[in-house]
């Protein structure tokens, strides 16, 4: 073969290879004609069969604007269909792009729907190859679309690094949890457990140009709908209450009342996520508070670091601040000799006091803390509020949500051993050994 024929076909190969390279553009899956959804809310379509589908997605022009200080604006749009499947093909048509939910960052549903049952909705979702495990999963103490309408604030200027960040606040305040549809779902398709997902709240709003406590600054935030959910959440209406500063609480008794929706918090930002819901069988039965879910992280060595407040007159006449750190990963062992298991469950922790109320210089005076009753009282005080958490679990939810079927079914030599001795029928009737130590030191930086 000739050189001028060797050099024909390399040009004509060159040709094709740019010519298909090139033609992806013109594709429906080119990225000018793929809009991706960042949030995903699903409620209850009231008087109809139908759900009520939201997708929230970003505005990519505004990133145009180079070093621009304002807050990224999000597009959000509603459908009304009898499936998710079903509200995207509807909207395909609508905005003429092809949707895509490969970025993905929540899943909200409203606990409207929730209380029916979500399986249909997470199998069809799980089914979308789309759809990453990582999405969190979100169960709203009111209206989904208005959750995600209030989720934005000026901390942050894009929408999507609230979404990626909130739920790592767990590993330092184990008041949620980093719950992911991928896992979630996995709990789902399992008889011996019940399932936990992300608890979200809608909060009163304050703007944050008059949040000195001028009454007119009060917003609300989002659709007229939002006067029938804020009410549900149990927060005074009126612009004096709201703005008055809240107290310290004595103890941790506040924090067994505390849930999304429900906290002493008021900001820019209308929305919060507090505590954990529980599912049992696809079905939204209850709420953990952030105690309880505090509880849960500990024994599945979730939080890293937490903060105790001890009102003890004993060892101090005021609250003391301490600071613990998980010192070693929980140690679980399941009995299941008999028809009711023994869950023993040992926590090694260690802290520090970080907040103390008085003047009193205690680098000069060292003695004045009783350091080892400080500690004493820190695991009685721990160890009571797991037993209390642990109870509510067999008597209240009546299912296995710390996944302790996990150690249980590792005694089992064969599958049909494990399934025969039906351990979600058991569990409500275990029995729990919670072993707490704590080794606090005193570590407070004191100004005059």
């Amino acid at each position: 073969m000739s050189k001028k024929m060797l050099k024909f076909y390399a040009i004509v190969i060159l040709v094709l290879v740019f010519l298909y390279a090139f033609s992806a553009s013109y594709t429906s899956d080119s990225v000018d004609n793929i809009s991706y959804v960042i949030a995903l809310a699903v409620d209850e379509n009231e008087g109809e069969k139908n759900l009520q589908i939201t997708f929230e997605f970003m505005d990519t022009s505004t990133f145009s604007k180079e070093g621009s200080s304002e807050t990224k604006s999000a597009i959000i749009d509603t459908v009304n269909a009898s499936s998710i499947n079903s509200a995207i093909n509807i909207l395909n048509a609508y905005i003429g792009k092809q949707i895509n939910l490969s970025h993905c960052k929540v899943v909200v549903f409203s606990d409207k729907i929730a209380k029916k049952g979500i399986n249909a909705e997470v199998s069809e979702l799980m089914n979308n190859i789309q759809v990453r495990p990582s999405t969190n999963i979100i169960i709203c103490k009111g209206n989904a679309l208005e959750y995600i309408q209030k989720s934005t604030s000026q901390l942050e200027k894009i929408l999507t690094k609230y979404y990626d960040i909130f739920p790592n606040s767990s590993e330092y305040t184990g008041y949620t949890s980093n719950i992911m549809i991928g896992e979630f779902y996995n709990y789902l398709t399992t008889k011996e457990c019940g399932n936990l997902a992300i608890l979200g709240g809608l909060n009163p709003t304050i703007s944050p140009s008059n949040s000195s406590g001028n009454p007119s600054s009060k917003t609300t935030g989002g659709s007229s709908s939002s006067s029938s959910s804020d009410s549900s959440s149990n927060k005074p209406t009126s612009s004096s209450s709201e703005n008055k500063p809240k107290e310290k609480p004595d103890n941790n008794s506040s924090l067994s009342e505390m849930i999304a929706g429900n906290a002493p918090i008021l900001g820019e930002r209308g929305t919060e996520n507090i505590g954990l819901a529980v599912i049992k069988d696809g079905i939204y039965i209850g709420d953990l508070s952030a105690l309880d879910t505090l509880c849960h992280t500990l024994i599945n060595g979730e939080v890293n670091s937490f903060l105790l407040t001890i009102n003890n007159t004993e060892i101090y006449e005021h609250y003391l601040d301490i600071e613990l750190f998980e010192n070693m990963s929980p140690k679980i062992k399941v009995d299941i000799e008999d028809d009711n298991p023994k869950i023993n469950i040992e926590i090694k922790l260690i802290g520090r006091i970080s907040g103390i109320k008085d003047g009193i210089n205690y680098s000069d005076e060292p003695n004045s803390l009783d350091l080892d009753k400080i500690s004493k009282v820190a695991e009685q005080t721990i160890q009571k509020h797991i037993e209390n958490y642990l109870n509510k679990t067999t008597t209240k939810f009546k299912c296995d949500i710390d996944y302790f079927y996990n150690h249980a079914k590792r005694k089992f030599l064969y599958i049909q051993d494990w399934k025969n001795y039906d351990w979600s029928s058991k569990y409500p009737s275990s029995r729990f050994n919670v072993n707490v130590k704590a080794k606090v030191y005193y570590s407070l930086l004191h100004s005059d």
